[in-house]
């Protein structure tokens, strides 16, 4: 471009994640299942945190964990078992896990 020409960059606009359309609409217990399957979830554990953090800054954690049979608990379960250990994980997960002990004490 000459000195007296603007280049405008557009760029690309971010896509939301499926948890954040969710977050986003409310759709809480869909939101953790979301980020619960999440592909890169397993190798990356600050993803299901984050939503699991957002759920209980909105106090909607008790929502989304609710209404959830065995094989629907079971994801969740999981991931609290390998990362309650995590020290930066531990209070929000303990708190998390409460919350299913609450709801579904079997």
């Amino acid at each position: 471009p000459a000195n007296n020409e603007y280049v405008v960059d557009f760029g690309r606009k971010t896509r939301l994640k499926s948890f954040d359309k969710f977050l986003k609409s409310f759709e809480f217990k869909n939101a953790l299942d979301a980020a619960l399957k999440y592909k890169p979830a397993p190798h990356k554990p600050g993803v299901i945190f984050s939503v699991l953090q957002e759920l209980a800054r909105m106090d909607k954690l008790e929502t989304a964990i609710s209404g959830r049979n065995e094989e629907e608990i079971l994801p969740l379960l999981k991931y609290l078992r390998r990362n309650l250990i995590n020290p930066r994980y531990t209070p929000l997960l303990a708190d998390t896990h409460m919350v299913v002990l609450q709801i579904n004490p079997n």
